[in-house]
């Protein structure tokens, strides 16, 4: 540890209001009133950071290996979110006509039923892992390497699954006092060639980021600690969330990481908040200044897990950072009083050349499909809203959503609408429109393609959930979709899907198929407020960005082992013949 500098100085400046149009108007998949019938109004405050500290470094080859783990689990510390343990129940017989099958954890390549190349090895668990539950799962890859970050370990993997390095422990990784340390999410820059880690200490209540000095993750790192209860903003940090630029007005060079956390008072949620900082001095260790906006604001409300976007292709240089949210926290999203729409946020001068500052507009669209809070999801022996059924979180979006050719890719999950005791996932394929002024505003978005995958209820017993979806699409507009299943006759697995950017829109022709298939007995873990918590999002990776020869996803998820913990699995497709539909 004689490598590490001395730590970050924070200090937050400034605050100021930043009222936003509102819209109106009614067509499907563009911008309209709340379904609720009263007038949008989106709003937000901004404020501006000084951040004093230079970075520590840290060598992962340097750090000890993570010890195993046999103890009683241990429950990463999250916040209790409204609407929680609002369950219905199922009764009734195994469900039938599931498609996926068998998958194997041993590195192998093979053509699954949906015609696409798939390379599957296992990843970390959560006997390596410390015993933190749940899992939540990032994945970052490049073209040698894959990255792995999980409550609370690292794991660094060659392309044909070789574990290169780890586990590492993740509080030992950003010298954090205590290894609470968990919620990460992690990416990769393809034009600078850097992975990035973002994460929380929760004992702390610091936000805690890294990037790696090259392009090699098992290398030298710089870590931040950032603390989310400084000066004028006020509260406890929870769920931090990224997204990144390649390009920005101030600085063309290296663009700029977006970190958005669900923020918390005494009383309950309280905001949502959006850093941005330049990943410039990001690569270099050095201290910097930063904007914020906080406050993100619907209709009266505030909005929760507002997720930047990827800018995942280097050729790609949209004029805005855009973000965008479901409704969730405040909406009271259940079977009576559905919920509708998303807002799309942009951020105009994120890094604002010299007399400029950063803005921040929004829109409501309105969705084809309604959504609802989910149910807890059935497994063997299990049903819906019993003790061990599985939390399948709420409506908000919960993995990654990416920027591809000006389109944001984007998923949540939702009880089906009939009714029935399980959950589905909503798809969707967003373009927002900016005027043409500078600072640019956003004046509206079209929904190309929606999906309501399960929104109907699956056949047989009506217990069959999929949950926790992660959409990854490729160049050309092809997409795959990772989640995990469970019902009455099957133990919590991971599936994929992937459509071609050619078919049709409104559903996936392909069938799909099972990347690792869950096991005996049936996974019951409790956290401090009874909820049997599985990993709160799935994994996707963009792969290969501008040097692929054909299309290519990477994307991972946990499965139940026969131990009874979570176990997790990495794979690859690729569409492997042009002939494929």
């Amino acid at each position: 540890m004689s490598r590490y500098l001395h730590s970050v100085a924070v200090v937050f400046v400034g605050f100021g209001l930043l009222s936003l149009t509102p819209m109106y108007g009614a067509s499907k998949g563009t911008h309209q009133e709340d379904p609720r019938g009263s007038t949008p109004q989106i709003s937000a405050l901004s404020g501006q950071a000084t951040h004093l500290g230079t970075a520590k470094e840290v060598v992962i080859t340097d750090l000890p290996q993570a010890a195993p783990y046999h103890g009683k689990p241990r429950a990463m510390p999250d916040q209790k979110e409204p609407n929680e343990g609002d369950e219905d129940k199922a009764t009734g017989t195994p469900s039938a006509g599931y498609k996926f099958g068998p998958a194997s954890l041993a590195p192998t390549t093979e053509l699954p039923p949906s015609g696409l190349l798939r390379l599957t090895f296992g990843g970390g668990s959560e006997e390596t892992c410390g015993g933190w539950i749940p899992s939540d799962h990032a994945l970052a890859t490049s073209s040698t390497y894959a990255l792995q970050v999980l409550n609370a370990c690292i794991y660094v993997y060659d392309l044909n699954g070789n574990l290169l390095s780890g586990p590492k422990d993740l509080a030992t990784f950003f010298g954090a006092s205590n290894d609470a340390v968990g919620d990460p999410r992690c990416l990769y820059d393809w034009r600078n060639q850097r992975f990035l880690i973002v994460a929380e200490d929760f004992t702390a209540n610091n936000i805690v980021v890294a990037a790696s000095k090259t392009s090699n993750p098992s290398g030298s790192w710089w870590t931040y600690t950032q603390s989310a209860n400084s000066g004028g903003l006020t509260g406890t940090a929870d769920f931090p969330m990224i997204g990144q630029t390649e390009w920005e007005v101030g600085d063309s060079n290296y663009g700029a990481l977006y970190i958005s956390w669900d923020r918390f008072a005494t009383s309950g949620f309280q905001d949502d908040v959006v850093w941005i900082w330049p990943k410039q001095q990001l690569y270099s260790g050095g201290g910097f200044s930063f904007n914020y906006f906080y406050n993100l604001n619907y209709n009266g409300h505030t909005v929760d897990h507002v997720q930047p976007a990827d800018v995942m292709t280097k050729g790609d240089q949209p004029r805005a950072e855009f973000l965008v949210n479901t409704l969730d926290f405040n909406y009271n999203c259940v079977s009576g009083s559905p919920c509708n729409g998303l807002v799309v946020w942009a951020i105009y001068y994120g890094l604002p050349p010299a007399g400029q500052s950063p803005s921040l507009t929004g829109k409501y669209i309105s969705t084809a499909n309604n959504y609802i809070y989910p149910v807890t999801a059935s497994q063997p022996g299990n049903l819906s809203g019993t003790q061990c059924a599985i939390n399948t979180g709420n409506t908000g979006i919960s993995s990654e959503v990416y920027w591809n050719a000006g389109d944001l890719y984007l998923t949540a999950t939702t009880a089906a609408l009939n009714g029935q005791a399980s959950d589905g996932w909503l798809y969707w394929q967003v373009h927002p429109f900016l005027t043409d002024a500078s600072p640019a505003t956003i004046s509206g978005a079209n929904i190309r393609n929606e999906v309501c995958w399960g929104c109907s209820g699956f056949g047989g017993d009506g217990t069959l959930s999929e949950y926790y979806p992660a959409a990854q699409p490729d160049e050309e507009g092809n997409v795959a979709v990772v989640f995990n299943y469970s019902s009455s006759s099957v133990y919590p697995s991971t599936a994929f899907l992937a459509s071609r950017t050619t078919q049709a829109t409104g559903g996936f022709n392909d069938g799909g198929g099972t990347l690792a298939g869950g096991n005996a007995p049936a996974y019951c873990q409790l956290d401090p407020f009874d909820r049997n918590r599985w990993g709160d999002y799935t994994g996707t990776s963009p792969f290969g960005t501008g040097y692929q020869l054909r299309p290519t996803f990477w994307f991972a998820g946990q499965y139940s082992e026969t131990s009874g913990d979570w176990g997790t699995t990495i794979g690859q497709n690729v569409f492997s013949d042009i002939r494929q539909p």
